[in-house]
């Protein structure tokens, strides 16, 4: 984990995490979410995102919940907060784990076969990663099999999520300013594409802007000269639709 680029992410879950033990038991999951989009807002931390803008907030509890319970280890103590607070959060988890320890179609078993609830879950193992509680290894191994397996639905959900991590990490680079023009952005590129060990899409221009942009708060001039977009393109286009980036 880049420690400078997500001290204060991590400073604002640390502190509502503090708020959600002082008023539990006398708040649900809508009050958390509340919590955090408020905490977020009044600190400047933008929810990570892909390609689609809804439901930002209820997304950044998988973020919350791994600071619980991996970063701050309270999920053991605080079982029924966690049950009823994380219980989304938790069946992701055990997705997560399945497919990490190998047990592809347990994993996508456990989800019901279902894309969105896939996505949640690869969603979980990579800001896991952002956080360190996981080696990114896991995460290029797990989207490697998914591309693999014979369901086509399946297989999309890989694709695109490939899609989201690739964009994601250039704009990552971007904020870090180890990517500063069009052609380390490129060798970027080619290096996850060699380690995802398949043929998946590049992520366009105006995806990896928007990102940069909408949760790094990048210089939309900045990204006009490292990436030819500064991806406005895509902020007139929030996806309300069946796409699986995350």
């Amino acid at each position: 984990m880049n420690k400078e680029l997500y001290k204060d992410r991590v400073s604002a879950l640390v502190d509502v995490m503090g708020t959600v033990l002082k008023q539990w038991p006398s708040i649900d999951r809508d009050n958390v979410i509340k919590i955090l989009e408020e905490t977020y807002k009044s600190k400047g931390i933008r929810p990570i995102r892909g390609f689609r803008a809804e439901n930002l907030y209820e997304k950044e509890m998988t973020s919350l919940y791994l600071i619980g319970k991996y970063g701050l280890g309270l999920a053991e103590e605080h079982d029924q907060l966690f049950q009823l607070i994380f219980y989304r959060e938790i069946k992701y988890d055990e997705i997560a784990t399945a497919l990490i320890n190998g047990n592809v179609e347990t994993g996508i078993r456990d989800s019901m076969n279902d894309s969105d609830t896939l996505s949640r879950a690869l969603r979980l193992i990579f800001i896991s990663t952002l956080f360190s509680f996981q080696d990114e290894e896991a995460l290029f191994r797990v989207i490697r099999e998914l591309g693999n397996n014979a369901n086509e639905e399946i297989r999309h959900v890989s694709r695109s999520f490939a899609r989201f991590f690739t964009a994601f990490k250039i704009a990552e680079a971007i904020a870090e300013r180890t990517v500063r023009d069009k052609v380390t952005a490129e060798v970027l590129e080619k290096a996850i594409r060699i380690r995802l060990g398949a043929d998946f899409f590049y992520p366009k221009r105006e995806y990896i802007a928007l990102i940069a942009r909408e949760v790094f708060g990048i210089n939309p001039k900045y990204l006009r000269r490292v990436l030819d977009s500064d991806g406005s393109e895509l902020l007139q286009k929030t996806v309300y639709n069946s796409g699986r980036e995350s």
